[in-house]
């Protein structure tokens, strides 16, 4: 990749920043036999490749690559240029980024021919402005800040069926959003309060991404068109007692909605083969705690050893949903909500001198009440535990960090 940067100052509060980012990047996919597990071959049939056997061998030995070998690149440039205004009591910027992403796929499972796809172009624009007003004393400061962003699909969106073949109609997914808070600033205690509101518009969503289709029995989904509400309030306090001794606490309100239904395409051995319409207007976005709550306490003890001990406690937190079980229409129920839990974690650090270095020592301990909560999943038919398919935690877990700083 490449940045450049140059920054020239206009007048005695007024800064321009601007430069360029260029980046380029390659990763392949590709499934190589590594041993034959006592036998003396692997026979490749090619039975997921759109080409067939196209007279390729199919005895494979170890070093062969089987059943999946694409490449994706990725070539991204942007411009950006910020300018900030800045005195005592007023900061203010406003930042613009213009950026074009060029997508190409090769595959040599699916072509034998011309394993290249023609290369797709995606632009986006990154717009954001904000503004701050400070006391003269720093004790009281409120700001705004809003955004604007149209964002460049991911490749996986764009070559959402798994071959050159890019998906017809992608747009870009875009952002609108705007914040508001309030920051104190006392000796010892410190306290911020926000609210936002953001619009997420033309979202997509890719199911089973990383499974075989092996059966008839298995698709994916893909969906674009979403639009979602994300809006809520954060509050945040700390209070310094003493050097050796503080107190904190956190807590968020928030509501995450999906605003629309949408139609999603089913992809069967890289084919689609379907369409379902996937009603979800009104229900609760998945994968987000949207209530929050949270209190620390870090102590210092000898001048030398530090300690902090949080606890977290989370609630209204939803199931991602599947787009097969969401094609009733009139059925907005909600995804699976999970049960709310509390977990507690605590960090030690020691820091000492070795060698004539610094290091950190650490042991840090995560749900030490070794809480079973459920961390993220996929909702079912019936929207209850039942149907539901996830991942659960893993209880109560301990780690030890050493950092040496050079």
């Amino acid at each position: 990749g490449l940045l450049s940067t140059v920054q020239y100052t206009l007048s005695q509060h007024l800064v321009l920043t601007a430069g360029v980012h260029y980046r380029y990047f390659r990763s392949f996919l590709r499934e190589e036999i590594s041993d034959l597990l006592g036998g003396r071959f692997f026979v490749e049939d090619y039975s997921w490749s759109l080409a067939g056997v196209a007279g390729r061998k199919q005895i494979m030995y170890p070093g062969d690559i089987i059943k999946v070998n694409n490449h994706s690149i990725i070539n991204l440039m942007n411009g950006y240029a910020r300018l900030n205004y800045g005195t005592k009591n007023i900061q203010w910027f406003i930042s613009l980024k213009g950026s074009n992403n060029w997508y190409k796929r090769t595959d040599n499972y699916n072509y034998t021919d011309n394993p290249s796809s023609k290369t797709i172009s995606k632009p986006g624009i990154d717009i954001r402005s904000g503004i701050g007003f400070n006391t003269s004393d720093n004790i009281h400061s409120i700001y705004v800040n809003t955004a604007y962003i149209s964002k460049a699909p991911y490749f996986k969106y764009v070559f959402g069926n798994f071959t050159n073949t890019p998906v017809q109609n992608i747009r870009n997914e875009h952002f609108a959003t705007t914040e508001a808070g309030y920051k104190l600033n006392l000796p010892g205690f410190k306290m911020k309060i926000s609210g936002y509101y953001t619009v997420w518009d033309n979202v997509s969503m890719l199911t089973n991404e990383y499974v075989q289709l092996e059966n008839n029995e298995l698709s994916r989904a893909m969906i674009n068109g979403l639009k979602s509400r994300h809006e809520g309030l954060e509050l945040e306090i700390s209070y310094k007692i003493n050097d050796f001794f503080s107190l904190g606490a956190l807590a968020s309100v928030a509501d995450y909605r999906w605003m629309n239904d949408v139609t999603a395409k089913l992809i069967n051995n890289n084919v689609v083969t379907d369409t379902v319409n996937v009603f979800v207007k009104g229900v609760h976005v998945g994968g987000t705690a949207q209530q929050k709550a949270g209190i620390y306490g870090r102590v210092r003890f000898f001048r030398l050893v530090n300690l902090k001990v949080e606890g977290f406690y989370f609630n209204n937190l939803y199931a991602d949903f599947n787009p097969v079980n969401r094609n009733i229409a009139g059925d907005h129920s909600d995804s699976y909500k999970f049960p709310s839990y509390w977990i507690i974690n605590s960090y030690l650090q020691i820091p000492f001198r070795l060698a004539g270095y610094n290091v950190m020592a650490g042991i840090n301990g995560f749900n030490l009440l070794d809480k079973r909560y459920i961390e993220t999943g996929e909702d079912g038919a019936d929207h209850t535990i039942d149907t539901f398919k996830g991942f659960w935690s893993f209880g109560r877990t301990f780690n030890f960090t050493v950092r040496i700083y050079f």
